[in-house]
């Protein structure tokens, strides 16, 4: 009976625990923008209350106060701005692209609560948060490419994140005057099997008269959005965001979850059951019943991780 509890919960373990790297929806959007600069804007929406809980720990609520202040904010920026931006790679004609990191237009906020904000008084409460980031970064090729066709490359090199869908996840947008959308984007898997994005960047002549078409809106949905539609602060600002709808990712994401909180509820009511059946032995009743409660407790904390992983729940 020991070793079976024992396998039992050995097994368990791997289906309630989840790594927090995989645990955040991904997507970044690269931006042809005005005056020859390119933007990249990296966003993670976390998929519950435990992965945002384990990132609160991991910096954000430095000093585990359960809020996170404006402070905190800025400091676990500053954590996570050079580990991303090294993994962010984008080349124009072959040759990289330097990427300077847009701290004024960095966003953080709750999902479950969009009232919230770490500049209310105490801060942002953790408790039953589910974390939104965005990070926003500019580059300009140097020399200026001249007028023509260029070839822009992007990947994003991180073990911490895979990108399942590359085509929903790394994202071309022409935001100039009078664009129109990227026509002809490219993904494949050729750089050592990293996702790659590739698409032709037209410059025109600027001794050609001006187009009249109207200028392409990419901004219609979340995170799309020029640098010209965000409002410059000396700080990062709290924002709040639309949240995505759940999409085929997502739902992937939560299936371990729900299977983990199934067997977890399956396992302790059998563990009850069969201490319950035992307890009408007059005969070593407790010796008997103390290993089918000792399953039913670990079907008990099964399932409370499942849930809270789920978000049924905050966190205790």
């Amino acid at each position: 009976m020991k070793n079976l509890l024992a396998l039992v919960c050995l097994l368990a373990l791997p289906l309630s625990a989840h790594p927090l790297d995989d645990k955040a929806e991904v997507r970044s959007d690269v931006t042809l923008a005005s005056g020859n600069s390119i933007e990249v804007s990296v966003e993670f929406r976390y998929s519950d209350v435990r992965a945002s809980y384990t990132e609160f720990a991991a910096g954000l609520d430095r000093n585990q106060d359960g809020a996170v202040t404006r402070d905190e904010l800025r400091l676990r920026f500053l954590d996570l701005v050079d580990p991303l931006s090294l993994a962010l790679t984008v080349q124009v004609d072959g040759k990289p692209l330097a990427l300077a990191p847009e701290f004024a237009r960095f966003e953080f906020s709750d999902l479950n609560n969009a009232k919230a904000s770490v500049d209310d008084e105490g801060g942002l409460p953790t408790y039953t948060s589910r974390i939104f980031y965005r990070f926003v970064f500019t580059g300009v090729p140097e020399p200026v490419p001249a007028a023509g066709l260029h070839r822009v490359e992007f990947t994003f090199n991180t073990t911490q994140n895979v990108l399942h869908t590359p085509q929903q996840q790394m994202v071309p947008h022409d935001a100039r005057p009078g664009a129109a959308p990227v026509q002809g984007a490219k993904w494949d898997h050729a750089q050592g099997g990293l996702a790659r994005l590739s698409f032709d960047w037209p410059i025109a002549d600027p001794n050609q008269p001006a187009s009249n078409e109207p200028r392409n809106e990419p901004g219609n949905t979340p995170g799309n959005a020029p640098a010209s539609n965000t409002p410059a602060s000396n700080t990062p600002a709290a924002n709040t965001r639309p949240e995505a709808g759940p999409d085929g990712a997502e739902i992937a994401q939560r299936l371990p979850a729900i299977l983990t909180l199934i067997s977890g509820a399956l396992m302790a009511l059998i563990g009850l059951g069969t201490a319950a059946s035992r307890l009408r032995d007059r005969k070593n009743r407790w010796a008997r019943t103390r290993g089918p409660l000792l399953v039913a407790f670990c079907g008990a904390a099964i399932t409370l991780g499942a849930m809270l992983r789920l978000g049924l729940i905050g966190t205790l």
